[in-house]
């Protein structure tokens, strides 16, 4: 029987003691009974562990790995379902509703069809202007246009009433968060503040300024 250097791999027959490479002793053959697991030493035929034939090829069980993760593949595919649900049920939903133009002050504005006008207001007409309020439910948008004297003044009150910059409907504005949970978006137009207010984040994607 064959067996080979413990040290330098080179094949060596089974009574030589040293390596004919190396020089390095090697002692007898040692084998893993395919059955147990058992070390067994020599060119023995059968394991003293088990008795099984250590000449039989040694079986190897196959993963499944399909059962082994079948409930967390179970709830990938849940999780994903209901993703894709929910963005398909919103972006049917919102050509279902469709949009429609609304005009206030210079700008004119595309907004869902849904949302109907209401004589609601949220005070602003004590600093003066043009507002339209506009309600779906629980949902609500409100523009709100304010005069000033020139674009350095509505840069000026902007500056004022602070918030996160940001890029909306083509213009750098200022966009917070009220303690009441609502929002408002404001940018400078000549000599015109636009003010958007919406009860939910999420509405300023279904507004365009047109």
């Amino acid at each position: 029987m064959v067996k080979y250097c413990e040290n330098c791999g080179h094949e060596l027959d089974e009574e030589v003691k040293f390596c004919p490479e190396c020089g390095t002793e090697n002692g007898p053959i040692k084998r893993k009974c395919p059955n147990c697991g058992a070390t067994v030493e020599g060119a023995v035929n059968f394991c003293d562990e088990c008795g099984c034939d250590m000449n039989s090829p040694v079986k190897t069980e196959k993963t499944n790995y399909l059962e082994k993760y079948r409930i967390p593949i179970l709830i990938v595919a849940i999780i994903a379902i209901i993703i894709v649900t929910f963005a398909a049920a919103s972006f049917f939903s919102d050509i279902a509703v469709g949009s429609k133009n609304i005009e206030i002050d210079k700008f004119r504005f595309s907004i869902p069809a849904n949302f109907n006008q209401t004589s609601e207001s949220i005070g602003e007409e004590d600093y003066g202007g043009t507002s339209q309020f506009y309600r779906n439910g629980d949902e609500t948008i409100q523009f709100w246009i304010q005069d000033v004297e020139s674009t350095a003044r509505g840069n000026s009150i902007m500056s004022d009433l602070g918030g996160e910059r940001v890029d909306r409907y083509g213009h750098t504005g200022y966009f917070q968060k009220f303690t009441d949970g609502t929002y408002v978006y404001s940018f400078v137009d000549g000599n015109k503040i636009c003010h958007i207010f919406a009860s939910h984040d999420y509405l300023y994607d279904k507004i365009e300024l047109l």
